[in-house]
């Protein structure tokens, strides 16, 4: 049987329609949850006004529908061992939640009840590289993956009203008794399973929430982290070249 080497036209194809699905979106006055976390609030502020690299481009797109492909499988494994999981809300959208002063929101996967605890639980779902999946094992997730660790605790917040927000979005009266977060990691190389419980940390919310205020209130980036773009973190940011020519 013969074959033949695609010269790159179904690639090509693939990126130029997601890059037709990427536009730059108007600048939000409030940091979004799976952000917080990061180590630079000038980072934060290029994210928030929506500056040149905030713009997801084909290569994000693939990587955001991949992980939400992720996410659709360990929601039917969860399903199939009897856990009752919600994703959307009757509208079909999302579930989101906003703090009352506007600063702080997101997007969360779902949450999942667990009978065995007879509560709902906040799900999130990631999926990691081999050598990243071993660190979370080894060192939890606080320590080594922060910005999802405050992803959840943004969501968990009792400021958030989860549980109101979801019962609402369900069409439900009574709220959601969520008493925690599942963080469920899958290792894209081997598929294996790693799973934490996530309770709500007032000091860090607290930290988190003071935060998004500055941020959400800024009219001009703020100081820069390193002296140079050659080194770490910049080297490694979306916005390094916007920022490095931003004075």
């Amino acid at each position: 049987m013969r074959t033949h080497r695609d010269k790159g036209s179904v690639a090509a194809a693939v990126h130029a329609s997601l890059e037709q699905r990427t536009r730059a979106n108007e600048p939000r006055k409030y940091v979004g949850a799976s952000a917080i976390g990061h180590v630079c609030d000038r980072y934060l502020y290029y994210v928030k006004e929506r500056v040149a690299g905030a713009v997801v481009d084909a290569r994000g797109a693939r990587i955001f529908e991949f992980g939400d492909a992720v996410e659709e499988l360990v929601v039917r494994w969860l399903r199939d061992c009897d856990m009752i999981v919600h994703t959307h809300a009757k509208t079909g959208d999302q579930f989101f939640v906003m703090a009352r002063d506007k600063t702080l929101g997101g997007h969360c996967d779902g949450v999942v009840y667990w009978p065995l605890k007879d509560a709902y639980f906040l799900l999130e779902v990631k999926s990691h590289k081999d050598a990243r999946f071993k660190e979370l094992k080894t060192g939890g997730l606080r320590e080594t993956k922060f910005e999802h660790y405050a992803q959840m605790q943004v969501y968990l917040a009792p400021i958030m009203r989860l549980g109101h927000v979801i019962a609402k979005a369900l069409g439900r009266v009574r709220p959601l008794k969520i008493i925690g977060g599942l963080y469920v990691a899958v290792n894209k190389d081997t598929c294996e399973l790693h799973v934490e419980e996530v309770y709500h940390d007032p000091e860090t919310f607290s930290a988190l929430h003071e935060r998004a205020s500055r941020v959400s209130a800024a009219q001009q980036p703020f100081p820069r982290i390193a002296s140079s773009i050659t080194r770490f973190p910049c080297s490694w940011c979306t916005f390094k070249i916007h920022c490095y020519t931003d004075e």
